[in-house]
C-alpha cells in the first residue's frame, strides 16, 4: 500500500507514479486525518510512505498519523521524501519511526521536486525548470520502482550532510516549528470568490467559512495547500507572500 501527504501536489505526483509503476493501492493520508478517525491499516505489500520534507525531517502531522495508526501485514517499508534540494539527516528520524513500528526499512530515497514554501523562499522557480525537475523525477522514481519489482531493493542511502546536517534537522527543526508553524498569519485578501477550496484542502480542519469568508485558526502545519490551490492568489500569509507565485502541481493525467 502507498501512503501519501502531499500539500501542493510534488509527493501525491510520486506516490502515483508508484502506484501505477507497482500496480499497488494508493491511499491519501491528506483524506485520512482529515476524517480524524483511528485507522487500522492492512498491507501483505511492503508499506510505501511519500512525504516533504519540512524543515530536513518528516512532517510531524506524518509522523503522528503513523504512531497512532495501527498497521498490520507486512513489517517491510519504503520511504520517499520530496524535497527541493536534500533531505540532510531526515532519515535518522525515519529509522526511529521504524524502530517505534518494528519496520523494517527497505529502501530510502529523495526525490527533487520543487520549494514551495513561498513563507520563506524569495519566488517559486521559473516553469521550465519546473518542468525539467517533474520530468527527472517521473524518470528517478521510475527507476526506483523498477529496482523494488524487480529485487526490492533501493541504493544505499549515505548523504545525511554530517554535524551540520543533524544540527539543521534537530535544532532548527525544532525552532523552524516553535516559531513559524501556526496559522495566525494566513488571511484572505478582498479578491477572494468565497469558493472555499481552501478549507476543503485543509488536512487539519483548520480552515472554516465565516461569514463567507475563510478563516484559519491555530492547529496548522503549514503544507501551503490553502495558498497553491486558490485560483485568484488569494490567500496570503502575513507580508511574506503578496506577489509570489504560487505552485501547486497537479494530478498526473489531469
Amino acid at each position: 500500500m502507498i501512503l501519501y501527504f502531499s500539500g501542493t501536489g510534488n509527493s501525491r505526483y510520486v506516490a502515483e507514479l508508484l502506484a501505477n509503476e507497482l500496480g499497488d493501492e494508493l491511499r491519501s493520508l491528506n483524506q485520512l486525518i482529515k476524517e480524524q478517525k483511528t485507522m487500522a491499516l492492512v498491507s501483505e505489500r511492503p508499506w510505501v510512505i511519500v512525504c516533504p520534507t519540512y524543515a530536513w525531517r518528516p512532517p510531524r502531522i506524518v509522523i503522528e498519523f503513523i504512531e497512532q495508526t495501527y498497521f498490520t501485514g507486512s513489517q517491510k517499508v519504503y520511504f520517499f521524501m520530496t524535497c527541493d534540494t536534500n533531505t540532510l539527516n531526515a532519515i535518522r528520524y525515519i529509522h526511529e519511526i521504524c524502530q517505534k513500528k518494528d519496520w523494517e526499512l527497505t529502501g530510502f530515497a529523495e526525490i527533487i521536486m520543487v520549494d514551495n514554501y513561498i513563507v520563506l523562499a524569495k519566488s517559486i522557480r521559473p516553469d521550465e525548470e519546473i518542468q525539467k525537475r517533474i520530468n527527472q523525477a517521473e524518470k528517478t522514481v521510475k527507476l526506483l520502482a523498477k529496482r523494488i519489482a524487480v529485487n526490492g531493493s533501493l541504493p544505499s542511502f549515505s548523504k545525511t550532510g554530517g554535524l551540520a546536517g543533524a544540527f539543521i534537522s534537530g535544532p532548527v527543526n525544532s525552532f523552524f516549528y516553535r516559531v513559524l508553524i501556526n496559522g495566525k498569519g494566513f488571511y484572505a485578501a478582498p479578491q477572494c470568490l468565497q469558493c472555499g477550496k481552501c478549507a476543503t484542502v485543509c488536512p487539519l480542519n483548520n480552515i472554516q467559512l465565516t461569514s463567507d469568508k475563510p478563516c484559519w485558526g491555530r492547529n496548522c502545519t503549514h503544507c501551503m495547500a490553502c495558498i497553491g490551490i486558490c485560483p485568484v492568489q488569494a490567500v496570503e500569509y502575513k507580508n511574506k507572500t503578496q506577489g509570489k507565485k504560487r505552485y501547486y502541481l497537479k494530478k498526473r493525467g489531469s
